[in-house]
């Protein structure tokens, strides 16, 4: 991305990074823009629907479980922002398809979509390997935050509130990234026993 080697040439030109860190950077920068690009469609998208609201309780719920649940990833940037918008239509159109008084299929769904969070959270990026202990540290902060995101669902759905409906199909949506991205994995290293392997701890 050619901004991000922009914006780290003008911090190495004043001495703020050092030069032999000028990968890292362009990395990290490539990352900062590339993730801003996707929220901003997601809210402009949100906006325009008129469903703002729905579209930042999906960013809070989605990226917080995420960063430490992991999931699919793309191989390019333009392909990550072509998955994630993709990801965020199906929610939308879930979402608009349910009714907050359809609790049973709601909760079954939740019941549901914690099966691979349970049993494959965290998925390792295979361009970002984790020591085991980061592993379990991950684990750990995957199943709270995704607890915590459950427990908001299902008191605002049982107090008749919607957001609760869309925290419940964003961590649907979580979940599904999270078979996406075992399956990825397993299909690259091709392993056949890779989806009855527990690797998480």
């Amino acid at each position: 991305m050619r901004i991000a080697n922009k914006v780290t040439a003008y911090f190495i030109d004043r001495k703020i990074i050092a030069t032999e860190k000028r990968n890292i950077f362009e990395y990290g920068f490539e990352l900062i823009f590339a993730d801003s690009i996707n929220f901003a469609i997601i809210l402009l998208t949100s906006a325009w629907f008129h469903a703002l609201d729905v579209g930042l309780v999906y960013l809070l719920c989605f990226v917080s479980t995420r960063i430490f649940c992991g999931g699919f990833h793309a191989d390019t940037h333009i392909m990550c922002g072509i998955s994630m918008f993709a990801m965020f239509c199906c929610f939308m159109a879930v979402y608009h398809a349910l009714n907050i008084m359809q609790t049973y299929i709601i909760f079954s769904g939740l019941v549901i979509a914690w099966i691979p969070i349970i049993g494959y959270a965290p998925v390792i990026h295979e361009n970002k390997p984790l020591s085991r202990q980061y592993r379990k540290r991950n684990r750990r902060k995957a199943l709270v935050i995704c607890g915590i995101w459950t427990l908001i669902s299902v008191v605002f759905i049982l107090s008749g509130i919607q957001l609760g409906l869309a925290i419940a199909v964003a961590i649907w949506i979580v979940s599904i990234g999270i078979i996406c991205g075992k399956a990825k994995s397993a299909w690259k290293e091709g392993k056949d026993g890779e989806w009855s392997e527990f690797d998480s701890v």
